[in-house]
């Protein structure tokens, strides 16, 4: 009998730990559903925000961040500084898993994922 009431609580519990997987956003209408004018946050003090008019604005642990993004062709690309400091221009793949987004270079390598809707 008890395993029986331990069964579905051990299987709701597997099925929450499991991971999401990721999925491509390859198009500005996706993004601006899931992505534009969400606080998106990683901890250890990253927080930006991208804007519905294409500015970037938030705080990384070694100054304020600022910009600008365009989505072009399948790609999210961004100018920014951060704390007053230029980054190289870059168009990214975006990654989605319902509560993330991760950021794809073309060289392969990833972002740390962001947080969707947290501010910290």
């Amino acid at each position: 009998m008890r395993f029986q009431v331990l069964l579905p609580l051990l299987l709701t519990s597997i099925s929450a730990c499991q991971t999401i997987p990721y999925q491509r956003i390859n198009n500005q209408a996706v993004f601006t559903e899931k992505v534009i004018g969400k606080p998106l946050s990683w901890p250890g003090g990253y927080h930006v925000k991208f804007s519905p008019s294409g500015e970037i604005s938030g705080r990384f642990p070694n100054g304020n961040v600022t910009g600008k993004w365009l989505w072009q062709d399948d790609l999210f690309c961004r100018s920014i500084r951060v704390n007053g400091i230029s980054k190289p221009y870059e168009c990214l793949e975006i990654e989605y898993n319902g509560a993330q987004i991760r950021f794809k270079r073309k060289d392969g390598s990833y972002f740390l994922p962001y947080r969707i809707g947290q501010s910290g």
